[in-house]
C-alpha cells in the first residue's frame, strides 16, 4: 500500500509504486587519479615522486532504488576504506536514483622505479701497488653496467682528503695520508685514525643488493649511502659531509664476526647511481678493516601504480581502475637575490646604502622543475655571508618545496665603507733588532707613506684557548715567541703552528687593500692562513684575538706552498678592503710544520667602490646563482650620484 496522497488540479505524481514498477537496484563508480579517468596504463597521468596524489570516486545510483548512506561502502584495494565524502548531492544522506556522490582520498606519489631482478656482479680484484697517486679512479664493468671507483678519507676534525684506491686479489683497499706506503695491512678500508670511504659512480641507476667484504681485520662494520646525482659516471664527485647528507639513503650494517662475509645492504631497495661504502663512521672504538671484493646490483625499470575503487550497496556493486606513472624527473631551481629590496644584478642597478646602516639580503628560491625537494635537500649560500638558513616564508609550510613553489630566505648585515684600491702601493718593512723574548701583548708600530699599522702577537693552544704572545722584530722580520717556546731560542721565535698556532694582528690607521707579504727565515714550510676585515678604528682601539673575532672578519683564505725558501705570498686575491689583517701559520694543517717571519707587507690605498655578493642555491646537484650589489651614498662609481641615480 502507498501512503495517502492528495493531488490538486493539474498535479502529477509518478513516484508511487502501485505494483507496476519492478525494483532494479544498480550502482556505478568512476575513479579518477588527479582528475584523470585513467582506466588503462596508456591514460595514466604523470606525477612526480613525493607529490600529492588525489583519487576521486564518483558514485552514482544508476537504478531505481534509493540507498541510505549507511548502506554504501567505498573501498580501494590499496588505500583501504574511503569515507571522505566531498559532495553528497542534495545532502539528505540518501543516494536517490540518478544522484551522484563524490568521495576522495589523498596520498603521496611513490617512486615507481624498481628492480628488474636481473643481477650483475662486479669483481674488484687486481694487482696494484699498496700506494700510489691520491684521487686515482678505477673503472669496472659488469654486464652492460660500468662503475668508476675512488677513495677518500676524513680526519677527526671533519677535514676531507682524496686517497689512493688500490685493487688487490682480495678487493679494493684504501691507503690514506696517515698510512705511509700502506704496508703492514694498512691499505685496507678502515676507520683507525682516519675514516676511509670508497665512492662508486655508476653509468646508470641500479639497486645495490649486497657486497662481499674480504681480508677482514678484527671487524667489518660499515656505513653506506645510496643516492642519485646528475651523470656521476662522467661528472666525478668529491666527497664531503654535505655531499653525503644530500644522498637519499644511509644505513649501518654491523657484524660480530671477524671473517670475510656477504653484507646485505639497501634493504629498502633504493635505486641510485651513487654508492658510498665506509668503515663504520660512528664507532666508539673503531677497529674495522676490510677490502671490498664484490658488489651485486640489480638493473632497474620504470613501473606503474594501479589501484581499484569499489562500491557496494545492498548487494549490488561496481569497480573501476585508475593508474599513474612517475613524471620524467626534470629538476630545476632558480634564485633571485635582492639587496634592501633592490634586484641589483648590475653595478648600475646597485642599491644605495650608507656605511654602518643595516643591509637586508633576500633570496627567493623557486622550484622551476617537476621534482619536489625536501627542506633538508636545499642549501642556500652567499659567497661572502656564508650559509643562509633563515627562511622567512616557506610557502605552504609543509617543508617540501613543490614544483612552482617559492621560499624566501633572508640575511642581514652592516653596510661596509666601500673604499677600494687606487693602485698606489705602500710597502711596510718590519725589520728590527729586538730580543728573542719579552713582555706578552707588546705592540709595535710601523709606517709606510701616510699609512700606519700597529702589530701584535697571539697564540692559540689545541683546546682553542687564545693568549697574548711576544712580538719580536728581527733582521728577517716579525716573529712570535709564545708561552710554549721558553726564551725563543733555537729558532722558536718565528711565526709557527707547532704545539701552538701563532697569529700576528695588524691594525691599520685607515682602510687598505692588502696585496702580498714577504715571508723570510722559513723553516720546513710557510703555509699561512689570512683574515681581512673592518672594525671601528682599530689603530686607536686595540683588539684581542679570539675565534669569534676571527669569524666576524669579512674574508679568510689559505696560501700554501711546497717550497721551504723565503717567498712573496700573494694574498687577498679578492681585494677585500679592510683595516684589520691577521696572518697565522696555517691553522688546518694535519702535520703542522710551518715556521717563518713576516718581513714585508705591501698594501694599496683605496677609493670608493661597490659591494657585490652572489647568492647560490644547490639542491641535489642542481644549482642557480644570482648577484646583487650596493654602493655608499657618496659613491660616484659608474656615474652614480648620492641619490643612486645615473
Amino acid at each position: 500500500m502507498t501512503q495517502t496522497v492528495t493531488l490538486e488540479s493539474g498535479d502529477f505524481n509518478d513516484t508511487l509504486d502501485a505494483g507496476l514498477i519492478q525494483p532494479n537496484p544498480s550502482i556505478d563508480i568512476e575513479k579518477f587519479t588527479n582528475g584523470v579517468d585513467a582506466d588503462t596504463p596508456e591514460e595514466a597521468p604523470e606525477i612526480a615522486v613525493g607529490d600529492t596524489v588525489t583519487w576521486t570516486y564518483e558514485v552514482t545510483n544508476t537504478g531505481n532504488v534509493s540507498f541510505d548512506a549507511s548502506e554504501i561502502v567505498v573501498t580501494d584495494n590499496i588505500e583501504g576504506t574511503i569515507t571522505n565524502i566531498i559532495n553528497q548531492g542534495d545532502g539528505d544522506n540518501i543516494l536517490a536514483a540518478g544522484e551522484t556522490w563524490v568521495y576522495q582520498k589523498t596520498g603521496i606519489a611513490q617512486n615507481l622505479t624498481g628492480s628488474a631482478s636481473e643481477t650483475q656482479t662486479f669483481k674488484f680484484t687486481g694487482n696494484s701497488g699498496l700506494d700510489g697517486p691520491e684521487g686515482n679512479i678505477r673503472t669496472f664493468t659488469a654486464g652492460d653496467i660500468s662503475v668508476k671507483t675512488s677513495a677518500f678519507s676524513r680526519d677527526q676534525h671533519g677535514v676531507w682528503d682524496e686517497s689512493f684506491l688500490g685493487s688487490f686479489s682480495s678487493g679494493l683497499g684504501v691507503t690514506d695520508a696517515s698510512e705511509g706506503n700502506g704496508g703492514n695491512g694498512l691499505h685496507r678500508v678502515d676507520n683507525v685514525y682516519r675514516d676511509n670511504f670508497v665512492l662508486f659512480e655508476f653509468s646508470e641507476s641500479v639497486v645495490v643488493d649486497r657486497t662481499f667484504l674480504a681480508s677482514v681485520g678484527l671487524d667489518s662494520d660499515i656505513t653506506y649511502w645510496v643516492g642519485t646525482v646528475d651523470n656521476p659516471f662522467n661528472n666525478h664527485n668529491i666527497l664531503s659531509d654535505s655531499f653525503l647528507n644530500s644522498l637519499d639513503f644511509t644505513q649501518d650494517n654491523n657484524t660480530n664476526s671477524s671473517y670475510s662475509r656477504w653484507a646485505d645492504i639497501n634493504n629498502g631497495e633504493v635505486a641510485g647511481n651513487v654508492l658510498v661504502i665506509a668503515a663504520a663512521t660512528s664507532e666508539s672504538h673503531p677497529d674495522d678493516r676490510f677490502k671490498i671484493k664484490k658488489l651485486e646490483v640489480q638493473e632497474v625499470e620504470g613501473g606503474i601504480y594501479q589501484n581499484i575503487g569499489t562500491v557496494e550497496a545492498s548487494g549490488v556493486g561496481d569497480s573501476d581502475l585508475s593508474h599513474y606513472v612517475n613524471t620524467n624527473p626534470q629538476p630545476g631551481i632558480d634564485i633571485e637575490k635582492f639587496t634592501n629590496g633592490v634586484d641589483g644584478d648590475t653595478p648600475e642597478e646597485a642599491a644605495v646604502i650608507a656605511a654602518g646602516d643595516t643591509v637586508t639580503w633576500t633570496y627567493e628560491v623557486t622550484n622551476t622543475g617537476n621534482v619536489s625537494f625536501n627542506a633538508s635537500d636545499i642549501s642556500v649560500t652567499d659567497d661572502i655571508e656564508g650559509a643562509i638558513t633563515n627562511i622567512i616564508d616557506q610557502g605552504d609550510g609543509d617543508n617540501i618545496l613543490a614544483a612552482g613553489e617559492t621560499w624566501i630566505y633572508q640575511e642581514t648585515g652592516i653596510a661596509q665603507n666601500l673604499t677600494g684600491s687606487t693602485g698606489e702601493t705602500e710597502t711596510f718593512n718590519f725589520t728590527g733588532y729586538s730580543g728573542l723574548d719579552g713582555p706578552d701583548g707588546n705592540i709595535r708600530t710601523f709606517s709606510a707613506g701616510d699609512v700606519s699599522v700597529k702589530a701584535s702577537a697571539f697564540s692559540r693552544d689545541q683546546h682553542g684557548v687564545f693568549d697574548e704572545a711576544f712580538l719580536g722584530s728581527f733582521s728577517s722580520g716579525l716573529g712570535v715567541t709564545d708561552a710554549s717556546e721558553g726564551n725563543g731560542g733555537n729558532g722558536l721565535h718565528r711565526v709557527d703552528n707547532v704545539y701552538r698556532d701563532n697569529f700576528v694582528l695588524f691594525e691599520f690607521s685607515e682602510s687598505v687593500v692588502v696585496d702580498r707579504t714577504f715571508l723570510d727565515a722559513v723553516g720546513d714550510d710557510s703555509d699561512i692562513t689570512v683574515w681581512v676585515g673592518t672594525t671601528d678604528d682599530p689603530f686607536h682601539s686595540h683588539n684581542i684575538l679570539s675565534d669569534s673575532f676571527l669569524n666576524d672578519l669579512d674574508f679568510v683564505e689559505d696560501n700554501n706552498t711546497h717550497s721551504s725558501y723565503s717567498r712573496w705570498a700573494d694574498i687577498n686575491n679578492d681585494e677585500v678592503v679592510g683595516n684589520i689583517l691577521v696572518i697565522a701559520a696555517a691553522t688546518e694543517e694535519s702535520h703542522p710544520d710551518d715556521r717563518f717571519k713576516i718581513r714585508k707587507l705591501e698594501v694599496e690605498k683605496v677609493e670608493s667602490g661597490i659591494y657585490q655578493n652572489v647568492g647560490t642555491v644547490d639542491v641535489l646537484g642542481v644549482t642557480a646563482s644570482d648577484v646583487s650589489s650596493y654602493v655608499n651614498p657618496d659613491s660616484d662609481i659608474f656615474g652614480v650620484n648620492s641619490n643612486g641615480y645615473a
